[in-house]
């Protein structure tokens, strides 16, 4: 088996393995709340969950699953036998970085279509009420009759000539709620929520990528348990401050591009850092 294949198998199947476990716990939590539903209902409310964490918790995952090989491959004395053939860390990064471009891009996929329609679904088997408004432009257009409203001048007036195309509203309708919408409703949305749900999904699939990188790289002295709690600790801070800097970029206190990329561009910055200094 080649370095490359030795390191993508594991470190793919251990990214598996947490996301699985993760994705259940979140499920199993879900059901436990519904539990008054009766014990079917609880099972599919859990069910209806786990689709939609996919991808926010895919960086999540690939950090834990990378720190997890590594630390495998360590403890068994295959990494050593890595390096003493002269596989460097930086080969086997590529590896991983690879690996976890993959389950992003995987993720990603999943959620352009196929989670939004779920999402979807799951609401209406919950019976969670849609929105009774939505925005066109600069009208808020009731679903119920039809009826449009404008602020112009400081005053709230009815607009009475306006019959919006079908499409239109189908596709305002859908932006409403941007974290159900699918990718290409998100393309070309002017609202700073849906701006950034449609950035923060690019740049999960590049943070898979790094975080696969971060939980690779021997980057610290610590070992063994300590270098798993030193990689999650980070990743956990991460992904903390990456839902802040979405809040903020929601109300546009901050650009909604640089509230999705800041923190992946800083990831990805501090990696290149270390390999510079690895190669130096």
């Amino acid at each position: 088996m080649t370095a490359a294949r030795l390191v993508g198998r594991g470190i793919f199947g251990w990214c598996l393995l947490v996301l699985v476990i993760v994705l259940a716990f979140a499920g199993l939590a879900t059901a436990v709340e519904s539990g008054s539903m009766g014990p079917v209902a609880a099972l599919l409310a859990g069910l209806r969950t786990a689709p939609a964490l996919v991808l926010p918790v895919l960086p999540l995952c690939v950090a834990a699953g990378a720190v997890l090989a590594a630390v495998h491959l360590d403890s068994t004395g295959q990494q050593t036998a890595l390096d003493g053939a002269g596989v460097g860390p930086l080969r086997t990064g590529l590896v991983a970085a690879m690996v976890g471009l993959a389950l992003g891009l995987g993720g990603g996929a999943l959620n352009h279509s196929a989670v939004p329609a779920w999402l979807v679904q799951a609401e209406r088997a919950r019976g969670l009420p849609e929105p009774a408004w939505v925005w066109v432009d600069d009208v808020a257009v009731r679903l119920s009759d039809g009826v449009a409203w404008r602020v112009a001048d400081g005053e709230l007036q009815r607009v009475d000539d306006m019959l919006p195309d079908p499409v239109v509203m189908a596709l305002a309708h859908e932006r409403q709620r941007p974290r159900r919408a699918t990718g290409a409703a998100l393309v070309g949305a002017e609202g700073a929520p849906a701006q950034v749900e449609r950035w923060s999904r690019l740049a999960r699939v590049g943070a898979c990528a790094a975080w696969a990188m971060v939980g690779w790289f021997r980057w610290s002295r610590h070992r063994g348990v300590a270098r798993i709690a030193a990689v999650m600790g980070l990743a956990l801070a991460w992904a903390a401050a990456d839902l802040v800097l979405q809040s903020l970029g929601g109300q546009l206190r901050l650009p909604p591009v640089a509230a999705a990329l800041g923190l992946p561009g800083l990831v990805w910055g501090w990696l290149c850092v270390l390999a510079w200094r690895r190669r130096g």
